[in-house]
């Protein structure tokens, strides 16, 4: 999933920005490819993602690629990976 986020004209006294994400399996986890950082989902949706340092910056914009990451136990145990298909592979090992 994407998270493109943007700001502007620039507050005084704000920040850090943060994003509240919705529709999240709470109990699952997220990677974010960029800086390789994992989340859990009820932290993305209650506490929200933190956006980059520069986010202070008057006007800005910052694409966020995160990734649910599937346990590899998911994968060997509950699912054949040939059932599995390419997408769920991938996502297994947050390539």
């Amino acid at each position: 999933m994407a998270v493109f986020g943007w700001w502007g004209p620039d507050q005084p006294g704000a920040g850090p920005f943060r994003v509240r994400l919705l529709g999240l399996e709470p109990g699952a986890r997220y990677l974010d490819r960029g800086t390789g950082r994992q989340h859990w989902g009820a932290e993305l949706m209650q506490e929200g993602l933190l956006l980059p340092a520069d986010a202070g910056l008057a006007f800005g914009s910052a694409l966020i690629r995160l990734a649910r990451v599937v346990p590899l136990s998911d994968v060997v145990h509950g699912v054949s990976t040939a059932a599995a298909g390419p997408a769920r592979i991938e996502r297994a090992f947050a390539v």
